[in-house]
C-alpha cells in the first residue's frame, strides 16, 4: 500500500517480439500494443521489453498457423457454475496436439490433463482456482479419475496403488488429489502418448490447491512444456508450485520408481508463495526419473518447504537421456529469491 507501481507499458516504444522475431507495424501506447507478425515467424514466446529494457516474467506462447489439418483449435470460456468443467470437457473431446484456448476469467476446476493436448491461456487473467468448494467437487474429481483409469486412458507408475473404493482417503493418486492441473500419461510410445506428440501448459495463473500443489506431473509425460504461467498460493505434500514425479514411490521395496517424465521443460513461470510439507523444493519440485529437464528463465519467490530446497529441490536419479550425461538436467538463468525451508524437528 505504500509502493507506488505502475503496470502500463510506457508511452516511449520498446520491442515486440515473437520467439525473438520483431512484430511489424508495432502501435505501442502506455495501455495497449498492437503489431503484425511478420511472415516468416514461427511459434514462439511472445515477449516485450520496454523502452528501459524491462520484460516481465513469463507472457504467452504464440501459435503461428498454419495448422496442420490434425491438429484443432478448441475455443473454452469460462463458466459461472460453480461444478462446471469446461477445461476438462474440452480436454475429452480433444485429439493428440489440439490447442485448447481458455478465454480470460476463473475456471473453477481441478483438470486431469490426460492426453497430449496444449492448454493455452491468454495470460494472468487465465485463472484456474483449484479450491476445493463446494465440497462435490473433490467428490467429481474421485470419480472422474477412476473411471479414466477403468477406460484406459492413463496408466498409473508401477509402483502406485490402483485403490479407488476408500469413500475417505483413497489410495490411487492419495498425494496428488485436487492438484490445480494433474497430468496423466500412458506408457510407451504409440499414437496418443506424450512421448509422440507436442504438449504444453501456457499462459495460466493456478491457485488454490491445498494437497498437491499447482501443477503435477505423475508419469509418462515426456516432453511436456510449462511455460508464462503464474503458480501460487498452492500447497502440496511432495510440491507446492510445480512437482514432476514422486519422491518416495519404491520397487519392491529395494530401489525409488522412476517417474519416466523425460525432456520436461518449465520455462519463463512465475512460482511464487507455495508451499510444501516433505520432499524437496517448495517451488519447483523434481523427482526421480526426471531425465534431460530444462528449468529456466523463471521467477522463483516466496516459497517455503519443511523438506529440502525452497525454491527447487531436485530429489533422486534424473540423468541424461540414454544414460547420455551431457543431456543430464539444466537449471540456469533463474531469479531464485527469499524461499524457505525450515522445520524445528529436522536439520534441513
Amino acid at each position: 500500500p505504500t509502493v507506488l507501481r505502475h503496470y502500463g507499458f510506457g508511452n516511449v516504444a520498446g520491442q515486440v517480439s515473437i520467439g525473438g522475431v520483431p512484430l511489424s507495424g508495432v502501435n505501442w501506447s502506455d495501455g495497449i500494443i498492437t503489431g503484425t507478425v511478420p511472415g516468416g515467424a514461427a511459434t514462439g514466446q511472445l515477449t516485450v521489453t520496454t523502452a528501459a529494457g524491462e520484460s516481465a516474467p513469463g507472457g504467452v506462447t504464440v501459435t503461428v498457423g498454419p495448422l496442420p489439418s490434425r491438429m484443432s483449435v478448441i475455443p473454452v470460456l469460462p463458466s459461472a457454475d460453480p461444478l462446471a468443467t469446461p477445461i476438462q470437457d474440452a480436454i475429452d473431446i480433444a485429439r493428440p496436439q489440439d490447442i485448447i484456448m481458455l478465454a480470460p476469467g476463473t475456471y473453477n476446476e481441478m483438470v486431469l490433463m490426460y492426453k497430449p493436448v496444449r492448454l493455452q491461456g491468454s495470460g494472468a487473467g487465465t485463472v484456474i482456482s483449484a479450491i476445493k468448494a463446494p465440497g462435490e467437487k473433490l467428490a467429481a474429481w474421485r470419480s472422474a479419475v477412476e473411471a479414466l483409469y477403468n477406460q484406459g486412458a492413463y496408466d498409473l507408475l508401477p509402483s502406485q496403488e490402483a485403490g479407488f473404493t476408500i469413500a475417505d482417503e483413497p489410495d490411487a493418486l492419495f498425494t496428488e488429489e485436487g492438484a490445480g492441473i494433474i497430468v496423466l500419461g500412458k506408457q510407451g510410445n504409440a499414437p496418443g502418448t506424450f512421448g509422440r506428440h507436442a504438449s504444453r501448459i501456457d499462459g495460466l495463473s493456478i491457485t488454490g490447491a491445498d494437497h498437491s500443489g499447482g501443477i503435477v506431473v505423475n508419469g509418462y509425460a515426456d516432453n511436456l512444456q510449462m511455460s508464462n504461467n503464474r503458480i501460487y498460493g498452492n500447497h502440496g505434500i511432495y510440491g507446492g508450485g510445480i512437482r514432476v514425479g514422486h519422491p518416495f514411490l519404491t520397487v519392491d521395496n529395494l530401489e525409488y520408481q522412476d517417474g519416466f517424465n523425460d525432456n520436461i521443460t518449465i520455462r519463463n513461470n512465475l512460482i511464487a508463495q507455495n508451499g510444501a510439507g516433505l520432499g524437496a523444493g517448495g517451488g519447483v519440485s523434481l523427482y526421480h526419473g526426471t531425465d534431460g529437464y530444462t528449468v529456466a528463465e523463471n521467477y522463483i519467490c516466496g516459497n517455503f518447504t519443511m523438506g529440502e530446497g525452497g525454491g527447487i529441490g531436485h530429489y533422486g536419479l534424473s540423468g541424461g537421456i540414454q544414460g547420455n550425461s551431457v543431456n543430464a538436467g539444466v537449471i540456469a538463468d533463474n531469479t531464485i529469491i527469499f524461499n524457505q525451508s525450515f522445520n524445528q524437528g529436522v536439520p534441513v
